[in-house]
């Protein structure tokens, strides 16, 4: 009888844990339509439980994380670390110094940590806010790509309880593609270009 009620124990220990695995960072869209060669805000957000509608806070709150956008560096550029920005509670590297950014061809990086002597964890769903230059060159759509970026050390993402998730988190990504309007309007350009070049 013992030995039945320690494996129903682990297996629901086991549940429990595995339910961790759908922690997702992603994208606030899934496309982004846009006017070719302006800017445009992207923001990344963390759901724990990707299962559930809406999105999920993390049950201990989070200490700290560290996510890096691609891109293809012919189609979108990132100006400088200035344009990425960072919620106020994790805009620190967490012993009173700035967050980790960096920027460079085909990539922007964050890492950010709450503040060892903050009362709480960090508990809403944004992680950065990242504004992208479209550099107005075809064929759309391209598409934007989230993974981990570690900063200072390893540990990526943690939570309140000192829980390394960098293992069970996953990552989304999103497309980029001309406003409907915008495609209606290349398609008559093209159209009418057809036509000069038939007469």
């Amino acid at each position: 009888m013992l030995g039945r009620i320690g494996f129903a124990v682990f297996v629901v220990v086991s549940f429990s844990g595995f339910a961790q695995a759908d922690v997702i960072v992603h994208f606030d869209k899934d496309q982004y339509d846009i006017q070719p060669g302006d800017d445009f805000q992207v923001q990344v957000l963390l759901d724990a439980d990707d299962a559930q509608p809406g999105t999920q806070a993390l049950a201990n709150g989070l200490f700290s994380m560290g996510i890096q956008v691609t891109f293809a560096s012919e189609k979108a550029s990132v100006a400088d670390i200035s344009v990425i920005v960072l919620p106020d509670p994790i805009n620190g590297d967490g012993v009173g110094g700035p967050p980790f950014k960096e920027v460079g061809p085909g990539f922007a990086r964050a890492a950010g940590a709450v503040a060892l002597s903050a009362p709480d964890f960090y508990r809403d769903a944004l992680l950065a806010t990242i504004t992208i230059s479209d550099l107005n060159v075809g064929p759309y759509p391209y598409e934007l790509s989230l993974s981990s970026y570690y900063g200072a050390s390893k540990t990526d993402f943690m939570d309140g309880s000192g829980a390394d998730l960098d293992g069970v988190v996953s990552f989304g990504s999103a497309v980029v593609t001309p406003e409907p309007i915008t495609l209606s309007l290349m398609a008559v350009g093209g159209l009418a270009l057809l036509r000069r070049r038939g007469r």
